[in-house]
């Protein structure tokens, strides 16, 4: 009898180490993150009429509170920097979750990227790492490192093997630094780029267009038509957005785009609205002026 009790109670112990890890872990490494807008948007504090879905293009290049002003509807900007979409439809899949759901998504469609493959675009799953514990969060972590699913969901300690690094650095260096282009959020999620001292005037990007559209990434089709259908299902809005570029756009792409979404989707493009240097950051990115200028532009087709 004494040694089966011991045996329980050695159980019982490393069952509650591991718990007590994990929660350890986890409470570290939220603190460390600085993109905390996935744990608000879990605590639904995130309650826009509006939210803003995409990569860097999304984060940087859509104000909130200047679509708020003219429309009158609350905005938020959940874009992420390098993501691609199989990522954006998670962060879709997390917003539809919630409680009260928004009445406009706002997808911002990369050229090229949204169909095809583009260096340096992936699913971002160390976003995610913080919030493992939801596991919605933590089924898609385990997809994408072919981790057990069943295992994650009942060890903590190794549900947060993924976390553990990080913990480490909030201990020693305190929450992550900021970035200037992708982690300097703003009070609604955005990432507005305001010119610096260092930061020169871009040069039309000619020699980065693309000749013709590359060859689709089938995963990439599949992941715009469910984001598509997930938005109806659920009466959501859905805006699919092609933002000022100051470069070409690639053939093909926005009729490819208009085609695989069908006519009952919404698809504004602005590829070529903004001609002046001095409104980009970069090729790609808007700087703070000519973010305020689209997000006019994207307010104004939304009140259509």
């Amino acid at each position: 009898m004494k040694s089966y009790l011991k045996y329980l109670l050695l159980v019982a112990m490393l069952v509650a180490g591991d718990w007590i890890s994990g929660v350890v872990i986890s409470d570290l490494a939220r603190k460390q993150a600085r993109d905390n807008r996935i744990g608000l948007l879990l605590e639904d504090k995130i309650n826009s009429d509006i939210i803003v879905l995409g990569s860097s293009r999304a984060l940087n290049n859509y104000v909130p509170s200047v679509i708020d002003s003219l429309t009158g509807k609350s905005c938020y900007n959940l874009g992420v920097s390098g993501s691609n979409i199989l990522f954006h439809e998670t962060m879709l899949d997390l917003v539809l979750s919630r409680k009260q759901l928004p009445e406009l998504i706002i997808y911002n469609v990369d050229d090229y990227g949204a169909l095809c493959k583009m260096d340096g675009i992936v699913y971002r799953k160390d976003v995610l790492y913080p919030y493992v514990d939801e596991p919605m969060i933590g089924d898609a972590v385990c997809r994408e490192l072919n981790k057990n699913k069943w295992v994650s969901r009942l060890s903590g300690s190794y549900r947060q093997n993924v976390n553990l690094i990080n913990a480490l650095k909030y201990l020693t260096e305190g929450r992550e630094a900021a970035d200037y282009s992708t982690t300097n959020f703003d009070t609604d999620g955005a990432n507005i780029l305001e010119m610096r001292a260092e930061d020169r005037v871009p040069q039309y990007g000619s020699q980065r267009a693309l000749r013709e559209l590359p060859p689709y990434e089938q995963q990439h089709v599949e992941a715009l038509n469910r984001i598509i259908s997930k938005c109806r299902d659920q009466n959501v809005n859905l805006l699919l957005s092609l933002p000022p570029l100051y470069m070409p756009s690639t053939p093909g792409f926005e009729e490819a785009l208009r085609s695989m979404a069908g006519s009952d989707v919404r698809i504004v493009s602005f590829a070529g609205s903004l001609t002046n240097a001095n409104d980009f950051f970069n090729t790609d990115h808007l700087n703070k002026s000519g973010a305020h200028k689209f997000s006019l532009m994207i307010a104004n087709e939304i009140i259509k």
